[in-house]
């Protein structure tokens, strides 16, 4: 586990001041990560907002109120749940402005019909609701019978990775229960990573001399291999994305196939998209973005915040391979 060469502390140098004609607006830059996600959400299509969601089934009785509430003093404790994305009208990318309040929207409703329609209805909703600038935290609160409630948690795709979804819920989760047991127990937030201040050290080091052979190395893997897909009639411009479900009898069976392999799903599943990719393409050299959590430095692992990255895989495929010799290559 690697340390960050300095502590996380919020200095005078860390928030600029960008100028422009129309005005001034004060902030701290976007990490590398955020500002890959910003530029995605800029060339998608308008119907297309990238952002982070969870499903919770929370069986029991829920105290909403105390739910909320909870859920508002995590918000409050950790700045990027409180951040919003400004720029001007010369600016390309926006910086992060942290407000002192964060913007929250608890809703609440009951379940109609069936559940996993009436769940996919409101996903598809809510992920509208979030918009192409992701600022905010979405929290919609559903009565689904039996005493039990089912909560979607959403926010920008610029705020959280899957794994800081994953921390947020486990801290309400301590949150609310501290609210069950000593109601309205001061926060203290002064010890937490604040996620403004690692994304400025990470500009630090990407833009460090010292990184400049790692830079190199990365350029090398990603190259020149763009990939080129055919496209059908009517094919509209911009990024578009299609669903794509498992059921559990299909999960089942690759799981089984990835054991008896010694892989794992995720990696059959990604020689499977290597093979489409090249069948649909006709390029014999494909390079795709696996994802990496990003989180290799000390105390990184239960902060808030979007870390996670996709790194350059680079794969020869002919027409006389094998598909579990690529698999194999894949999950090297």
């Amino acid at each position: 586990m690697k340390h960050l060469s300095e502590k996380c502390w919020r200095t005078s140098e860390s928030e600029q001041q960008v100028m422009a004609e129309q005005g001034t607006v004060s902030g701290f830059r976007l990490s590398p990560q955020q500002e890959h996600v910003w530029e995605l959400q800029q060339e998608a299509a308008a119907q297309v907002c990238y952002g982070t969601q969870c499903e919770l089934l929370l069986e029991g009785e829920l105290e909403a109120e105390r739910l909320e509430r909870a859920i508002k003093e995590v918000v409050h404790q950790h700045e990027i749940l409180r951040t919003k994305y400004r720029r001007l009208a010369e600016m390309k990318i926006p910086v992060q402005v942290i407000e002192a309040e964060g913007k929250v929207r608890f809703e609440q409703s009951e379940l109609h019909g069936e559940s996993e329609a009436e769940i996919s209805r409101l996903y598809e909703a809510v992920r509208q609701g979030i918009g192409k600038n992701g600022a905010g935290l979405h929290v919609q609160v559903m009565k689904a019978g039996a005493g039990n409630s089912v909560v979607l948690l959403s926010t920008g795709a610029i705020n959280l990775d899957a794994i800081g979804m994953k921390n947020l819920v486990e801290k309400i989760s301590l949150r609310y229960q501290a609210e069950v047991e000593t109601p309205h127990m001061p926060v203290q937030a002064d010890e937490l990573i604040q996620y403004a201040d690692v994304s400025e050290i990470f500009n630090s080091l990407l833009e460090s001399e010292d990184m400049e052979q790692g830079r190199e190395f990365w350029r090398e893997k990603t190259g020149s291999a763009g990939i080129k897909l055919p496209r059908g009639e009517g094919a509209g411009e911009g990024v578009a994305y299609v669903k794509l479900g498992l059921d559990q009898a299909l999960s089942r069976r690759l799981a089984e196939l990835a054991q008896q392999q010694q892989s794992s799903s995720e990696r059959l599943l990604l020689a499977c998209w290597q093979t489409l990719l090249w069948r649909l393409s006709g390029q014999t050299e494909i390079v795709v973005g696996v994802a990496s959590a990003g989180r290799n430095y000390e105390g990184l692992g239960e902060a808030l915040g979007l870390f996670g990255k996709y790194l350059p895989l680079r794969m020869a495929l002919t027409g006389g391979k094998e598909f579990l010799e690529l698999w194999q290559e894949s999950s090297a």
